[in-house]
Parts: C-alpha cells; structure tokens; sequence
C-alpha cells in the first residue's frame, strides 16, 4: 500500500475570530487506501474539500497554512504529519490547481530543473531529465521562454514535467485536466494509463476523456470519501444542456484585420470578429494559440499594432468585463463584501452574494480557488457590463455553476464570450470562433 489515510480531521483557523478559534471541519473522518499503480478519481463539487486534501497529503497543511488537525497519513511507510515535505520528493509530488501558487521560477527549464538542482543531481543528468520532461509535455521550443508568459494550459504542463523530472512514486493532480487543451487531455490520459505509477486526480466535474483510465472512483462529500463506480461516478453532475438563446440587443464590438502580438515573435491574425449583445459565442484553440492575448486586447489591456475595433481602447475598458483565468489577478480586498463594494459600495451585494452562495464577511484570501472565482463573478454582476470575456470559466467549477453564472451575468441581456476547452461548454454557443495556426476565424 502506498498510501494510507485513517479518521483524517481538518478544520481551518477562523480568522474572523467568532464562534471559536476554528471553522466547522472541511475533512471529518477521512479515509483512503491507495495500492502502487492505482489510479483513483475523487470528484467533489466546489469548496468540498479536495485541494485541502491535496495540501494535507503532500504535507503542507497545516505546517503552512494553519489549522487543526488530527489522524494518520503514511506515504511510502513515512509519516506525512512527522516528516518534512522536502524530504517526501521522491514519495509524492503534486500538481497544483492554480498553477501561479506553485510555479517559482523565471524560466521555464529552470522550473523543471529546480528539484533536481535541490537534491544535488549531477549537471549532465539534471540536463537530460530536464529535456526530457520538456519533450514529453510538448515545451521544449519554450525551455528558454519567461513562466509568466505561458499560457494557462501552458503551466499545467510545466508543472506535470516538474513532476516528470522528479517521478515521485505517488502523483496528485488537482484539476489538471482543466485549462489543456483537447490533445493535452487525451495525451496526458494515455500517460497516466501507460506510465503505471500511483496517481489521484481530484476534479470537480466528471469528464469523458476519465473513461477506461482509473480503477477506483469516489465522491468527497461532507468531509468523507463515498465510494462509486465508474459508470455513476462519469454520470454526476452531466445532462443534456441546451445552447443559449440569443436574447438580441443594440450594441455591437467588432475587429477588423487586428493583428495581436506577444514576446518571442507569436502573433495571432484576425481578419474579422464579431461579438453581439445578447448572443453567447465561443473562442477555442490549442494551448498557447492566443486566445487570452486576443481576449486583453479586445477589453483593452494591450494595444494591437494592426488593424481596428468599433470601439476605442477607453470604451472597451468600461462596456466589456473580463473575469481572468485565475482570479487571484483581479481580487485585493480583505472581506468579499469590500471586494464586491469596492469603490463606491454599489449595489445589492448581500443579493448577489445570495445568488453565488458567498458570505459576505468571509475574508477573500482563504476562500477556496472556485469560490475566489464566484467573487470575481459577483464583482460583474454589480458592474453590469453589456458585455463580458469569460476566460476558461469552468476551470475547477461544475457545468450547474457554469451555467448559473453564464445566466446571471447575461441576465440584463449582455452578450458572453466563452474562453473554453470544454467542448460541453462550447457547445452552450451560439457560434463558435477558432485559432487555427496563427488565424482566428469563424467556424462554420
């Protein structure tokens, strides 16, 4: 057995500082057996628990992130509560689910290079493993190219070389499979099948690329794993969804032989965009394509060197809201309430956070990943822009949270473009837009 989880109890510290010194348990009675090879799916809606889980076990909460917590956790025959993290590398390894939490480096080869360096591989080594993981994750033409640049599917692999180069015996992988795109699914699918190492994948939403791959299916729900089967596990939270209706509407923003570039020569042509008030269209392309590069410069965050749009910079700005794909990018408040209120206190916000199920006194920073990104949502409710840019908005939420939030933020007739490498969410549009090469077109 390479892992053994028994009675696991976690509750964070309530910095709010009422009804005690600690929350209600996140974790209550957790356990979990995992053998050498076997690969196991724990699907968990939003704020269920699973990246906590994913911190315990790899050792992290709550040596840095504090908090209560009683049980027993082996990995590999060690003591996970009793050992130092950088003393487990070779045990178990993780991938985070909000890649900028755990990405340190400035250069891409760095990154991958960084464990080894700390464990004293030797140079030529370090220098094979490193161009190995580069290759085998599709980023050897970026080993030289700054991390911050990388695209949002671009750090999930970076980080899953890192885990390459290291190859410890026990694998995590938060939300992993969100932000690749659909070759980055399949690809890393085939791997977990062929690789034969132990891997827990933690997803808040079942996926057909998990068919056939995993042995051991769960739900994480009220603190404690349910064991299922594969066939009800793929089954939750799916549907039939409809596409959503164009409700029409006056204003319009359209570009016309836009030509928007990046750093390193990458340069995405858009011969011509059209995006309507009331109608919800899709934009989809590889990793790296540019779909984000068009997305900051359609709001006006970057300027474009060739070609127009309807509207100048400065009225984009304010008539089109962008929720990022990482909302850590666009949250700086304590509470969620002087988040949502900020600058002028407008609005209904006890409504809005009602509709989103946030507590408006809680403070922003300790609320998990999805829920960082309802307040993000909130924040736009209140704006009530004509328009909005949703950057890969399924990202670690479910398809009902997706589409309640499509419905709320579209609620005053705004027209929605979906960033997205769900086909199921794609498939909501009424009309889809692709990056093909370096050209963006309509398809048809």
């Amino acid at each position: 057995m390479i892992l053994q989880v028994r009675n696991l109890v976690f509750s964070y510290r309530n910095y709010q500082k009422t009804g005690g010194p600690f929350l209600p348990p996140t974790l209550d009675g957790l356990n979990l057996d995992v053998r050498e090879g076997e690969h196991v799916l724990i699907l968990g809606e939003c704020g269920s628990g699973k990246t906590t889980l994913t911190r315990i076990l790899t050792g992290t909460v709550p040596k840095y992130i504090n908090g209560n917590l009683t049980g027993s956790i082996t990995v590999n025959t060690k003591n996970v509560l009793e050992t130092p993290p950088w003393e487990m590398t070779g045990d178990i390894g993780l991938v985070a689910q909000n890649s900028d939490e755990q990405i340190i480096c400035p250069v891409v080869a760095d990154e991958v290079a960084f464990a080894l360096q700390t464990a004293g591989i030797k140079r030529p080594v370090m220098l094979r493993t490193v161009e190995d993981a580069l290759r085998k994750n599709g980023l050897s033409a970026k080993a030289e190219a700054p991390t911050g640049v990388l695209s949002g599917g671009e750090k999930k692999r970076l980080l899953l070389a890192s885990l390459d180069a290291v190859n410890p015996a026990l694998r995590i992988l938060d939300e992993t499979f969100d932000e690749l795109d659909g070759q980055g699914k399949a690809d890393l699918a085939q791997r977990i099948l062929s690789d034969g190492g132990a891997i827990i994948l933690l997803a808040c939403r079942p996926q057909d690329v998990y068919r056939g791959v995993f042995d051991s299916f769960y739900f994480l729900k009220d603190g404690r794993l349910q064991k299922t089967d594969e066939e009800t596990a793929l089954a939750a939270g799916g549907g039939d969804w409809p596409a959503f209706e164009d409700t029409g509407g006056e204003q319009c923003v359209e570009a016309s032989g836009v030509t928007v570039v990046r750093d390193g020569g990458f340069r995405v042509i858009v011969p011509r965009f059209v995006f309507r008030q009331g109608e919800v269209i899709a934009l989809c392309g590889p990793n790296g394509s540019g779909k984000t590069s068009f997305a900051r410069a359609l709001v006006g965050l970057d300027d474009v060197p060739e070609g127009r749009f309807s509207l100048e910079k400065d009225r984009r700005t304010v008539t089109i809201g962008y929720l990022f794909q990482n909302p850590d990018y666009q949250l700086f408040l304590p509470t969620v309430r002087e988040e949502l209120s900020w600058p002028d206190g407008r609005g209904d916000v006890d409504g809005v956070c009602a509709q989103l199920g946030l507590d408006p006194s809680s403070v922003a920073a300790v609320l998990s990943y999805p829920e960082r990104k309802l307040v993000q949502v909130g924040t736009y409710c209140l704006l009530n822009r004509p328009f909005y840019v949703l950057d890969e908005v399924e990202g670690s939420l479910g398809y009902e949270d997706c589409r309640r939030i499509i419905s709320l933020l579209r609620r005053n007739g705004a027209g929605i473009l979906l960033i997205t490498h769900d086909p199921v969410v794609a498939s909501w549009a009424g009309r889809r837009y692709v990056i093909t090469g370096s050209v963006m077109e309509e398809a048809r």
